[in-house]
Parts: C-alpha cells; structure tokens; sequence
C-alpha cells in the first residue's frame, strides 16, 4: 500500500454546484422565498439561515453574474459561517483561508473552520479537515490521530478520497494502532462509492489473503 494523500478538494467546483442548484430551486421572491438575482446577486434577498451570504460568496468566488472578487466572497462566508454556522460556507471560507485567496494565508483558522464543518457531518469538510492535519503547514507537527479520525467521519458520511485515506492510515498504523480489517473496510467502501483504484486494492488484497492461506 503505497498510495499517498489524495490532494486536498477544491471547494469551487462543489460551490458552483451549490450555486447552480440554489438558483434552480429557489422560489421567486413574491413567494417570502430567497433567491439570487441573475444579474446581480447583492439583490438577494434577506434570510436568516445563512444561505444568503453563502450563495453571494459562491457567486463572487466563481462569477456567477459578477466579476471574481474572493475578498468578497471570503466575508459572506464568513457571515455565514460563523453568523449562522453555514456549514458549507465555513468549508469554503477555510478553502480559501488555507490557499491565501482574498484573505491572508491562515492554516489554523482554516482548520477551525474545517472543524465546525466535520462536526456538522459535512464529509468534504472532514475531508479537508484530515488534509490539513496531516499537512498542518506553519511549521506544525502532523497530526496523524486526529487526521485519521476526520478521515474516517468522512467516509461515514460517503466521502470517497476520505474512505481511501482512512484505510491508509489504518493500514500503515498512522494515527494509531495498524488494523488491516478496518483497512481493508475503508477501502472497500470506497470502491463502492466508484474509486477504481480502491477496487483494485481490495481485489489485490484479496489474492494475497488466498495464496497466504
């Protein structure tokens, strides 16, 4: 097992998705709904969830009917994140924290905000969250216990490439004691959720188990 860290998610194209499905499924705003006008998305309207500000942030992230202005999009995540504990903007704003875009390079603070994500069971935020623990940056230790178990909250909640890492580090023993069985189930969940190479583990695995025996 020689597989290393699968790169960190990008956050844009899951928040394009966002976008795309917040605009098809709001109603208009005659109806007391939220939406995001098409042209222009500072007319959203008022809401008190946080999907506002979050929708604004991914508009201005990726320029959906405006120019790319990450500042922007960093503060609505913030309002939405730690206004109303949006856990999909807390996600995007620790994306954007970590990578230094519209706002100062903060690894710690986006590890926080990947924390409140994973602990509202946002599986790319737990995903995210195991990333930046086991490559803290800032000069940090990595944190291999606690990467792990973010990576396993991932995969319980069907997060692919947290399902694989798991299994690495469960497998190499990083983050604690090796258990090939739990391994091997990590793996094996996430080539039922479609990674080939997670298959092909398991399948190669499974020779060697036949021919030891």
């Amino acid at each position: 097992m020689t597989r290393p860290f699968l790169p960190r998610l990008r956050a844009r194209a899951a928040a394009a998705l966002a976008l795309a499905l917040a605009l098809a499924l709001a109603p208009a705003c005659g109806s007391g709904g939220s939406r995001v006008a098409d042209d222009d998305p500072t007319l959203a309207v008022p809401h008190d969830d946080g999907t506002d500000d979050y929708t604004l942030g991914v508009a201005y992230e990726t320029g959906q009917g405006v120019d790319v202005d990450l500042a922007r999009a960093a503060r609505h995540y913030r309002k939405a994140c730690e206004g109303h504990a949006h856990l999909r903007a807390c996600n995007n704003l620790g994306v954007l924290e970590d990578k230094g875009a519209g706002v100062p390079v903060d690894h710690a603070a986006a590890r926080i905000h990947y924390a409140r994500a994973c602990d509202g069971d946002l599986g790319d935020a737990c995903f995210n969250l195991g990333m930046a623990l086991a490559d803290p940056g800032d000069h940090v230790e990595p944190d291999a216990v606690h990467a792990r178990a973010a990576f396993d909250r991932g995969c319980a909640h069907d997060h692919v490439d947290s399902c694989v890492n798991a299994g690495i580090l469960w497998f190499r023993g990083q983050g604690g004691a090796a258990d090939p069985v739990i391994g091997r189930a990590r793996l094996a969940r996430a080539c039922e959720l479609g990674d080939g190479h997670a298959c092909e583990t398991v399948k190669e695995l499974t020779t060697t188990e036949t021919e030891t025996k």
